[in-house]
This record gives C-alpha cells, structure tokens and sequence, in this order.
C-alpha cells in the first residue's frame, strides 16, 4: 500500500528564495499597456523568485513596468502539494 495523507501548511521549508523553473507570469501594466513577464527561473536576465514565501496564505507579489516604472501589487497564493505520479507505484504479492 502506498497513501499520502495531509495538507501543506505553515511556512515552506526554504530559507529565502523559492525559484520555479518553468512558471511564467505573464502582465499587462495597468498604466500603459505594455505587455511583460517574470520567469521565476534560476538563471537568466529575466529572473524573478518568491522571498520567504508562506503555503496557503495570500500575499501581495509587487510587479514593476520596465517601460513606465509603474508598480502595483498582485494578490497570490503558493499552493503545494505532493502526489503519487501515475501507476509508479506497484505493489509486490507475496
């Protein structure tokens, strides 16, 4: 038998800077229109983190136009979880 049980909660296990290959926010300034992204990969011109990031708790994640300077702040939530990838587990009869 192979379960797991439970939900994330309380503070992330990392001491200052969650990086997340492969997720891209994408935004659209609300003052001029320019269309932009932060990639929250490690290496790169373009890269962006979490600081001290808390599971399941909203937070305000500020966001900086690179064309008019304008900063606003977006509401988000990191949710974790953990799962059994499909059919990697099989059992042993004995």
């Amino acid at each position: 038998m192979f379960k797991i049980a439970g939900k994330t909660r309380g503070d992330l296990a990392c001491r200052s800077r969650l990086f997340m290959p492969g997720v891209v926010i994408e935004f659209k300034c609300p003052r001029c229109g320019d269309c932009f992204n932060y990639d929250f990969k490690r290496r790169g011109s373009n890269t962006h983190c979490l600081d001290h990031p808390v599971m399941n708790e909203e937070f305000d994640f500020e966001v900086n136009c690179s064309k008019c300077k304008h900063k606003w702040n977006v509401p988000l939530i990191l949710k974790v979880s953990l799962e059994e990838a499909h059919g990697s587990f099989q059992e042993t009869a004995q």
